[in-house]
């Protein structure tokens, strides 16, 4: 059993399915269902891009080019694991300076990729990265100079005495000033 929040309650929830598990015909289903969902949820961009790359005069994307970037997306998909996204993503480094490169680096691979008309997975993307940064290191001493800048901002510093906005009923609501509020939630 795991416990599971619903609203505001926890509830002991059955975890019936571990790696090895024979699946039912409808566990299957269901399974393969989820499946389709994701893989047309994420791949959505991919394919929205090569359209409006074509509305705006570039080259099309042929729909079999499309279809071998799909297969190599789902013959590397995996449930649970992700790849994208903001800062949560998992396949950047944990040091701030290298993470911030390897983000720096996917955003000008990607905007070469659509400035030469290419249609790009994040996979293709992400593998592209340490051979980008070899070729650029004036993009980890950016990243470098970026991160230090922002380790060097202090936001304590700033005045809220004249602050008129309140900070809403889930933080305790009416008209405390931020400073009473801070107090009341310690």
């Amino acid at each position: 059993m795991v416990s599971i929040t619903i609203q505001g309650r926890e509830f002991n929830a059955p975890t019936p399915y571990s790696a090895g598990h024979s699946l039912s015909e409808n566990e299957a289903s269901a399974f393969n269902q989820l499946l389709h969902e994701n893989l047309r949820n994420n791949f959505a961009k991919t394919v929205k891009n090569a359209d409006e790359a074509q509305k705006a005069g570039k080259p099309a994307v042929s729909q079999e080019d499309l279809q071998r970037q799909f297969d190599e997306y789902a013959s590397k998909y995996e449930f649970g694991v992700r790849k994208s996204g903001g800062g949560g993503d998992s396949s950047l480094p944990k040091d701030p300076t290298l993470r911030q490169a390897h983000s720096m680096a996917r955003e000008a691979i990607r905007a070469l990729a659509k400035k030469k008309s290419f249609t790009v997975s994040a996979e293709w993307v992400a593998s592209k990265v340490p051979e980008f940064l070899e070729k650029n290191p004036a993009y980890l001493e950016e990243a470098r100079r970026r991160v230090e800048s922002q380790a060097s901002i202090s936001v304590e510093e700033l005045d809220f005495s004249d602050a008129q906005a309140s900070r809403g009923e889930e933080n305790g609501g009416g008209d405390s000033t931020p400073d009473e509020q801070d107090q009341a939630a310690a």
